[in-house]
């Protein structure tokens, strides 16, 4: 009787033991398992705040119809792109004077991984096909703006314009009208980029406000439009 006593003690003390050594094994896993780059990656958004009509490119009519076609691209520490995000405003008809604010842009958001560097950039036009110019802007906007296909297909270092960084941007997105023969015959007002290294990416803890000119000065076809936007990093 005591034997039989005495093997369920020991059944009883092996298995106890078992327990807590797995126990002890496991607790160091759980306290460093928590990733750290997605603890240090930045949530970056572009945000248009307003477009302003100073002067025409169109006096006949009085009046300018115009879009703007703007991207963000993430490219990684050997400058290959990692992620795009396009956005489009527009067809509008603006006059002189005319600015246009608010929620009407929409905004860009990629969450950018540590040690990487942004591009952002952005043409406005004036549109001489209605029909085809719709159709862009309904094409980018209606994908979300997320890239398709594989972007590290895509080579950055062949941009080195704006307006190319911003026609590569819309290759990723599979965007059915050829963009580079819509901007070839629309005219075309001005274009911008900037840049975000990681350093100013890392260090940043206020909004970037920036206010970009477009202008023509020629005395038969002059124009200005003042753009202006908003870079958040948190």
């Amino acid at each position: 009787m005591k034997l039989h006593i005495l093997k369920h003690l020991l059944f009883f003390l092996i298995i106890s033991y078992s327990f807590s050594a797995c126990k002890t094994v496991q607790n160091p896993v759980q306290q460093t398992s928590q990733p750290s780059n997605l603890e240090a990656s930045k949530l970056i958004t572009f945000q248009i705040k307003s477009l302003k009509a100073i002067d025409l490119q169109e006096d006949m009519t009085f009046s300018d119809e115009v879009m703007m076609t703007y991207s963000m691209t993430i490219l990684n520490e050997k400058s290959q792109i990692i992620q795009v995000v396009n956005g489009s405003w527009g067809v509008e008809k603006m006059k002189k004077n005319q600015e246009i604010s608010g929620n009407v842009f929409k905004s860009l958001n990629m969450n950018v991984p540590p040690k990487s560097k942004v591009v952002i950039a952005l043409a406005l036009t004036e549109v001489e096909d209605y029909k085809k110019a719709m159709k862009l802007v309904t094409d980018i906007n209606s994908f979300g703006g997320l890239a398709k296909i594989p972007v590290e297909m895509l080579e950055m270092a062949e941009a080195e314009t704006p307006l190319a960084v911003v026609l590569l941007c819309l290759k990723a997105g599979e965007i059915s009208l050829k963009a580079a023969e819509y901007f070839d015959k629309d005219d075309l007002l001005g274009t911008h980029k900037y840049e975000l290294s990681p350093e100013n990416i890392k260090k940043l803890k206020t909004p970037i406000n920036n206010t970009e000119t477009f202008q023509n000065q020629k005395l038969m076809d002059s124009y200005e439009y003042i753009l202006n936007y908003e870079i958040r990093v948190k």
